[in-house]
């Protein structure tokens, strides 16, 4: 079945952001020393998950729950230590040939977590805008609600897409809307997964290759 849509997850697919955004982490909550290694082994385990969980559970830590304003700040923050960082952290290998590959035979979106104001302005810094019809951060919108935008938009089928990514939660999202999923390993996929991985977007693009009329 020809692909008539590919969306992409940004950290980790586009660029090599992973690591960057565990120090900025690092340096965010290095500010509640009390709380530091347990927010730091709770990041590790729900990497991929937005920073918006990984504040709502901080402010739980600290008896403050509802404190809206408390997460609001630390988003502001966070945002303001990480964007710089990854709007200048190196490009996935490959992943710059694969969007000049595609742009011109298949619109190309991203779905993230990340907020979707920094989302965009990262992408725009990076040059990568031109590239895309469309790109969605969370807040305010899910991958799951992106991808049936998506869908939606290009009048495709789920399986006339294909949602590239390189964690579980991404390939829930893609399941749940019913698109094929293919996998890039950034390094923080749970070794015991037997997801079939691929180490750069040349190799992602020599996968879908053929799918591409």
């Amino acid at each position: 079945m020809p692909l008539k849509v590919l969306i992409l997850d940004f950290d980790g697919v586009l660029a090599e952001s992973q690591g960057v955004k565990a120090e900025a982490f690092a340096d965010l909550f290095a500010r509640f020393p009390d709380q530091f290694e347990t927010m730091m082994a709770f990041h590790r385990t729900h990497e991929p998950f937005s920073r918006l969980v990984k504040f709502e559970h901080l402010a739980g830590l600290l008896g403050r729950t509802g404190g809206h304003d408390f997460i609001t700040g630390l988003m502001r923050d966070f945002s303001q230590l990480v964007e710089k960082r990854v709007a200048e952290c190196p490009d996935v290998p490959g992943a710059r040939e694969f969007l000049a590959e595609f742009f011109p035979k298949v619109p190309l979106y991203v779905s993230s977590h990340t907020p979707q104001d920094e989302l965009r302005r990262i992408v725009s810094a990076r040059g990568l805008d031109k590239f895309f019809k469309k790109v969605y951060g969370y807040p305010p919108t899910k991958k799951t609600q992106a991808v049936a935008e998506i869908l939606a938009f290009e009048n495709a089928r789920p399986d006339e897409a294909l949602f590239v990514g390189d964690a579980p939660s991404d390939r829930e999202a893609a399941r749940a809307s019913g698109v094929p999923f293919i996998g890039r390993q950034s390094g923080f996929w749970p070794p015991d997964d037997p997801e079939t991985l691929y180490p750069d977007l040349f190799a992602v693009a020599a996968a879908i290759r053929p799918r591409i009329a």
